[in-house]
């Protein structure tokens, strides 16, 4: 990649499979992102991947607190998957 996001936030469709979504990740990685989220609407996870971390799976109860790529952002993950389920979103 030309320039590389600091965040990049991929959402799994049926059509994805395991090893596409995680060479996704990878790519994002080592063009230098510092987060990428793997939403996965169906599983109601988002696993949240960074540089030389291990990756941290966050389920629909819990409560994402950022670092220091969007300080002061507290963000309940089971809104997000509300509005998922919503018509709003097709």
């Amino acid at each position: 990649m030309p320039v590389s996001p600091d965040l990049a936030v991929e959402f799994e469709s049926p059509s994805n499979r395991e090893g596409e979504l995680l060479s996704k990740v990878g790519l994002y990685l080592r063009s230098g992102t510092r987060d990428v989220w793997m939403v996965r609407p169906k599983h109601r996870t988002v696993t949240v991947f960074r540089p030389d971390e291990l990756e941290l799976v966050l389920r629909e109860a819990d409560i994402f607190v950022s670092g220091a790529l969007l300080p002061g952002l507290v963000h309940p993950f089971a809104e997000l998957f509300g509005v998922l389920d919503s018509d709003q979103v097709e």
